[in-house]
């Protein structure tokens, strides 16, 4: 029996995986900085937490430390937790954009740093990241949140070549548009599309205009998502018998933007070859 623990577990992509990791008999640590908004996991079989993934190394590793204590060997952790900051980098500001990374970058890296002695002590262990297809767009107003989930593939593809020789795992789920609260949050607050500068005023109107009008017609399904990554722990299903890759794609808008992102870089290092290798030294 699988124990996972599941950040940013009150909603969307976290909850559905909790749920679907409780149908297969698995064991669930939920968590929210609100454990009260998991009042519906905790009746079907959760043990649900209040856990920030904003504080401190040292809180948050005595937090999971704490986990382990009271309820036994961690083998999944799946850094769900994150938001989407948007609003044009100018009118966002440094501020926000350093409250974007705190939690969709700095975060995970805590949580993940925080499981890794647990994981290396058992030797066996897997980190899930929840990323997006996002980090390959440069669409303005939302360079925020895509910048953020760019550094969190980076790094969690990066960590997973660090710790695969200790038998461990850190790989990167990368949803499209899948139908969650997302999209939602542009209801909540002012801050979510900050606007200071008329010189913006129109591009940043239509853009979340779109946004609030595409809002719940998303073409992804977390649930099915989240039961194939219980096959996916589980090494069953498509996985059974199979290396899983460091990243793990989901739905047809994230092939769409991979290919733009790839093409465009092909056909830059084509037109510009000559200009690229122009600075390679006689030595060379």
């Amino acid at each position: 029996m699988v124990l996972w623990f599941i950040t940013g577990a009150s909603s969307g992509i976290g909850k559905a995986i909790a749920e679907a990791a409780l149908k297969n008999g698995d064991r669930v640590i939920a968590s929210s900085r609100n454990s009260s908004k998991l009042t519906d996991l905790k009746g079907k079989g959760a043990i649900t937490v209040d856990f920030d993934i904003n504080l401190s190394q040292d809180k948050l590793s005595d937090s999971i430390g704490d986990l382990i204590e009271n309820h036994g060997p961690i083998d999944v952790v799946v850094n769900n937790a994150g938001y989407a900051q948007f609003g044009s980098i100018e009118e966002a500001g440094v501020e926000l954009l350093e409250k974007q990374f705190q939690t969709n970058v700095y975060g995970p890296v805590k949580v993940s740093n925080a499981i890794l002695p647990h994981f290396r002590a058992k030797k066996s262990g897997i980190i899930l990241n929840i990323g997006s297809r996002a980090a390959y767009d440069t669409i303005p107003f939302v360079g925020l949140y895509d910048s953020s989930k760019a550094a969190l593939q980076n790094l969690s593809v990066t960590l997973d070549k660090e710790i695969s020789k200790f038998n461990l795992r850190s790989i990167l789920i990368e949803p499209g548009l899948f139908r969650t609260k997302f999209l939602s949050s542009l209801n909540e607050s002012d801050l979510v599309f900050p606007a200071k500068f008329e010189d913006y005023e129109s591009e940043r109107i239509s853009l979340e205009r779109a946004f609030k009008e595409f809002d719940s017609k998303q073409p992804g399904d977390p649930e099915k998502l989240a039961n194939i990554l219980i096959d996916l722990v589980h090494q069953k299903g498509i996985f059974k018998g199979k290396e899983i890759p460091s990243i793990v794609t989901f739905g047809a808008d994230s092939i769409d933007s991979i290919k733009e992102y790839s093409q465009f870089n092909l056909k830059r290092i084509e037109e510009t070859k000559e200009l690229i290798l122009s600075t390679q030294g006689d030595w060379a």
